[in-house]
């Protein structure tokens, strides 16, 4: 069973959209998110009101996901019941020019950089334009972070 998990601001998004081709898969894994005991990792501020928040990656959620959509309500949950884990988006020397050499866009190296701090070492992305499969097996053998989408993860889940 996985300990932590990071979760990409797309997959919560796909939740919420029946037209995106991953809508049941990541639809599932948020439900499953919400139900097992999974903990949820962003990075440092992390604040479920909008207006405390300083983090990157919630400053991100609350941009990109509207209030009433699944994503925004299952993020909100498990922060209010106390199962999000701060944890540190500074990386070594080594691991942060891997990521920086292997991702492009910013965002995305802040998921990758706090799934590297988790202990599962796992992020579940959407994103297979900045972060294609051959990106995603070389940060899995040169980091050992695992990212993947939802389909895949469902079956790491109970």
């Amino acid at each position: 069973m996985l300990y932590d998990i990071v979760v990409d601001t797309n997959v919560f998004l796909h939740a919420s959209n029946s037209e995106e081709e991953r809508h049941e898969y990541a639809q599932e894994f948020v439900t499953r998110l919400q139900e097992a005991e999974i903990i949820f990792c962003v990075d440092e501020g992390f604040s479920d009101i909008e207006s405390k928040n300083r983090s990157i990656i919630g400053g991100e959620y609350w941009r990109k996901l509207g209030a009433g959509t699944i994503g925004y309500e299952i993020v909100v949950h498990l922060a209010r019941t106390e199962r999000v884990r701060i944890v540190p988006r500074k990386v070594d020397e080594r691991r942060g020019r891997i990521i920086c050499r292997r991702i492009r866009d910013k965002s995305d190296r802040i998921f990758v950089k706090v799934a590297a701090n988790s202990i599962e070492h796992r992020l579940v992305s959407h994103d297979f334009v900045d972060i294609p499969a051959v990106v995603r097996g070389r940060l899995r053998r040169e980091i050992d972070v695992s990212v993947m989408d939802a389909e895949q993860i469902l079956q790491e889940i109970a």
